[in-house]
């Protein structure tokens, strides 16, 4: 069962996370010092100004490594915020956080076009797993 992941700490968000479905490698490190790396990151996903819109619109033959720095939400706990350096990615993302047991946790990306949330269909939700968590 799956629940927001309420008071997320450094130990929480600190490792190596994997973009789901992603036969190319694309992951997320994230360091205790609050410092991020995304590699192999297909660029219409949160760095263009239109991205994609469904999980096969990624654009996995255009790749982007970013780097900047990471933060919990203050007030909304189980929210990642991810601070881009450089000209790459412009744009601060605020991620969801769940938790799908103790320990394991997934960062929900919401692919563009969708303006619930709530209304997202299965292709339209990209997932980014911590490893270990399987």
């Amino acid at each position: 069962m799956q629940s927001e992941a309420e008071h997320l700490t450094t130990a929480d968000v600190s490792g190596t996370w994997d973009l789901e479905g992603a036969d190319k490698g694309a992951t997320l490190s994230m360091s205790d010092d609050g410092a991020f790396l995304a590699e192999s990151w297909p660029a219409n996903l949160l760095c263009a100004p239109t991205g994609a819109a469904t999980i096969d619109d990624l654009a996995w033959d255009d790749p982007v490594t970013v780097s900047g720095t990471w933060q919990v939400g203050k007030q909304a706990t189980s929210l990642l915020i991810l601070m881009p350096d450089g000209e790459i990615c412009k744009a601060t993302w605020a991620l969801k956080v769940w938790e799908f047991g103790e320990g394991e946790y997934r960062i929900e990306l919401i692919l563009d076009g969708v303006a619930n949330p709530e209304d997202a269909k299965d292709d339209q939700v990209a997932w980014i797993t911590k490893r270990g968590a399987e």
